[in-house]
């Protein structure tokens, strides 16, 4: 069953699109990758801003992204320096390895009943709000350009002029996918707040 159907998406591949089934397995493997890059990040920047106001306040949200132009520059070199040392889908493969790592000990960080989302005080010292700021600044910096540096460099015009659409629309479905996840569960009641956030935000590092 699963070869038959794999069969007729190549077929349908190869007629409508005019690709060959070697370009097929390149579509789906960027387009899902795309899908859970982009689905991680907008289940994680759902919660970039309330979980800053809520740790340090919203009245340092100005500095915060002072900090962040800051923060990124030796972020940079170190980025150019991977690049210079690996091959691009090593780079690929450390960053997003990165990233789900420091989401899932944002995720404990967040459970953690005094440092975490229970502690309802609000206070610039609280560096676990800063941190997850940059964070999500440094997100759309460097893991959405790195992956599609890599897929530019491995696609060629005619690939990159009819399949870069699909790639981003199957990419949007993933975005709304998670937030339609993260909506259902914070509407239905089940969770308590500092339940769901450290449930979310380790779901964007899976």
């Amino acid at each position: 069953m699963l070869k038959k159907l794999k069969g007729s998406f190549f077929s349908l591949t190869e007629k409508y699109l005019q690709i060959d089934r070697h370009d097929s397995i390149k579509l789906i493997s960027f387009a899902l990758g795309f899908f859970f890059i982009i689905g991680s990040y907008s289940i994680l920047r759902s919660l970039k801003s309330p979980i800053f106001m809520a740790m340090v306040g919203k009245e340092y949200q100005p500095i915060s992204r002072f900090i962040a132009m800051a923060f990124v520059i030796p972020c940079m070199l170190i980025y150019a320096r991977l690049v210079d040392t690996f091959h691009r889908n090593q780079v690929v493969y450390i960053i997003i390895g990165a990233v789900s790592l420091l989401s899932f000990v944002f995720a404990l960080s967040f459970a953690h009943p005094t440092m975490g989302v229970q502690n309802t005080l609000t206070s610039p010292n609280r560096i676990l709000g800063w941190a997850f700021e940059l964070f999500m600044d440094l997100y759309s910096a460097i893991v959405i350009s790195t992956f599609w540096g890599f897929i530019n460099s491995t696609s060629t015009p005619k690939f990159a002029s009819k399949n870069y659409g699909i790639i981003v629309a199957i990419s949007r479905i993933g975005g709304i996918s998670t937030t339609m996840f993260a909506s259902i569960v914070t509407s239905s009641a089940v969770l308590a707040s500092h339940q769901s956030i450290p449930l979310f935000t380790a779901i964007g590092g899976i």
